[in-house]
């Protein structure tokens, strides 16, 4: 009985959390890669990862309206389908005639009010721009439900969505080969002034579900196991780090200025063949882009791009990548159109996994520059079928110059971004990322009249990756590669060599002056192998004919008795070795160095 009224008891402390009002103002939507506190069985849920140019994962949905009271109730709802969280105007998903689970014919959706396709407008705006995805469909009104991963607010938020159900939907290859896209796109904008339509974070703002129309994403890491971050009426604090970047928004899209690309490394070990590496960044000669720029009211040399979760690449102006490409062990694949990497040049590993980065900077609304880092760890991503018949790694940069007005920052480069929105003050906010080692959860709420974000120090970045940077230091396959900004592996060695000398000499010197101090005790034994610890303790010393041992002073300079002069044994052959590859004597960088506390870790030292 009393366990009955545990249980109860239990059930009404969720049921009222569940029920909650929306207190805590935010709302937390899963990822495909979370477990959903939702009962429901796990063979409906959609599939964790998604390619084939990833892994991604996803954030995900149902489709239809439902309710739920508290956490054992059963909650089976609606079909669940995988969605890329975008800033895009209108809902975009599948039906079934196209490969999806969208059944128009359900009985809710509302009369089609716009065609896409067939002569229609087929520009979805921030969705699948760069994809070379093309569909026909309709656009409908119908229910979408999403799920809340916090026990603070409502469990479950409903809003009357504007879809684009797509009857028919591929993306074309370069090759010709084409496949369907599974995942849909999650419309967290709002419609502009000629679009009919709804937005969704708006209905949830109304009734009262969230503080503002807005939302806090990081899109993590599937190969890293790092979870992604999607708050609608916030955002997560530990996801933003150092200074944050602050765009105006136009026509319902961020106007935001790149304005410099480069390669660098953050910490430990300098992995590329090159000692130097310039700015990658050109200027575009696309006269959209440059009448864009113009527009908007960016200096010249500068680009309009946007943030976009519906794509997977990054997508720069011409000749940018092909900059980037050039330090990098990768090769254009004139087939697909990809940068593959090759995995078996020396290079290769040490740049993965070091803490090498390709550095994104932009120009804010109020002129001040902010870079954002994207580690090369994470730009190691794999083409699948139909792409590639066996898994390849790739690197996802790509120019794009044929009547390009703006370019977009894809998926890969927000593995490595927050990107938040407000359609309350009509801002976009850009910052740095933490890597895969995160700090616990801190969900801050957005007000709508916010125009800042709380963020964690710059060092939190560096923090954030020790764990997978620290391998390249203690382990490199393939040998090592220097240059001025850090420590040869030559150097490494002549280090260690002197330093073994300075010891040895060292301890010459202290047992002769020993031994000067104590001759007047004769030994039994010739002390002839001091290595061995005791274990041989040397000849016996010969009996009667010892000279009288002399301190040396004014005196003439007398021989030491009769005792052989002996070299000491060494525990090992010695050979003399020239430190290998060493290409020269550098200086430290005053900034290179980073002071470690190592006495409470049983981390190995490693010499970078």
């Amino acid at each position: 009985m009393r366990s009955q009224y545990r249980c109860a008891a239990v059930a009404a402390l969720f049921g009222a959390l569940i029920r909650g009002s929306g207190a805590s103002e935010v709302f937390q939507v899963p990822f495909t890669t979370d477990n959903p506190a939702d009962g429901s069985d796990p063979a409906v849920r959609p599939p964790a990862t998604y390619g084939p140019d990833g892994p991604w994962q996803a954030v995900w949905m149902m489709l239809g309206t439902y309710h739920r009271e508290n956490l054992i109730d059963d909650f089976n709802g609606g079909p669940r389908v995988p969605m890329w969280p975008t800033g895009s105007l209108i809902l975009q998903v599948a039906e079934r005639a196209a490969g999806g689970v969208y059944d128009i014919n359900n009985g809710t959706a509302s009369e089609p009010w716009n065609e896409f396709g067939n002569g229609g407008d087929n520009d979805m705006r921030l969705a699948d721009w760069y994809v070379n995805q093309t569909s026909e469909g309709v656009c409908v009104f119908d229910g979408v439900t999403l799920l809340n991963q916090r026990f603070d607010g409502s469990s479950t938020a409903n809003a009357n969505a504007s879809i684009y159900a797509m009857n028919t939907t591929k993306v074309t290859l370069r090759d010709g080969t084409t496949y369907r896209p599974v995942v849909g796109n999650l419309a967290l904008g709002r419609p502009i002034e000629y679009f009919l339509g709804t937005s969704i974070v708006e209905q949830m703002k109304n009734n009262g579900l969230i503080a503002s129309s807005s939302f806090g994403l990081h899109m993590g890491s599937a190969p890293l196991k790092q979870r992604g971050s999607l708050i609608l009426g916030g955002y997560d604090e530990n996801r933003v780090i150092g200074p944050v970047a602050v765009f105006r928004m136009e026509l319902g899209e961020p106007i935001i200025f790149l304005i410099d690309v480069n390669i660098g490394v953050e910490t430990g070990r300098w992995p590329f063949n090159a000692t130097e590496i310039p700015s990658l960044w050109e200027k575009t000669t696309d006269l959209g882009g440059i009448t864009v720029t113009e527009y908007f009211g960016g200096k010249e040399g500068y680009v309009v791009v946007s943030p976009n979760p519906a794509v997977p690449g990054i997508y720069l102006p011409t000749p940018v990548c092909a900059n980037v490409a050039k330090y990098l062990p990768v090769t254009l694949d004139d087939r697909t159109g990809y940068y593959l990497w090759n995995t078996e040049d020396p290079t290769y590993w040490a740049i993965v996994n070091s803490g090498a980065y390709l550095a994104f900077t932009f120009a804010d609304s109020s002129a001040a520059n902010v870079t954002i880092k994207v580690p090369m760890t994470l730009l190691k991503l794999t083409l699948e079928a139909p792409i590639m018949s066996t898994p390849t790694a790739y690197f996802p940069c790509h120019d794009r110059a044929e009547n390009a007005t703006y370019w977009e920052l894809g998926r890969a480069f927000l593995q490595a971004a927050f990107f938040g929105l407000s359609l309350d003050t009509n801002l976009t906010f850009l910052a740095q990322a933490p890597g895969p080692t995160l700090e616990q959860s801190v969900v801050r709420t957005l007000k709508p009249e916010d125009r800042t974000l709380v963020s964690q120090p710059d060092s939190a970045f560096v923090d954030s990756w020790r764990s997978q940077w620290l391998a390249l230091e203690s382990d490199t396959p393939g040998g090592s590669s220097s240059s001025k900004k850090s420590i040869s592996g030559g150097s490494i060695v002549g280090i260690i060599i002197g330093v073994v000398a300075g010891v040895a000499l060292l301890a010459a010197a202290g047992w002769f002056a020993w031994r000067k101090r104590n001759l007047h005790t004769k030994l039994p034994f010739e002390p002839i192998e001091l290595h061995t610890g005791g274990k041989n303790r040397g000849t016996p010393r010969p009996n009667g004919s010892e000279k009288d041992i002399k301190e040396v002073g004014d005196n003439p300079v007398h021989e030491i008795g009769n005792s052989p002069i002996l070299e000491m044994e060494s525990p090992a052959p010695r050979t003399l070795n020239e430190a290998p590859g060493s290409p020269g004597v550098y200086e430290m960088p005053a900034d290179s160095f980073v002071a470690m506390d190592r006495r409470d870790k049983k981390e190995p030292l490693n010499l970078i």
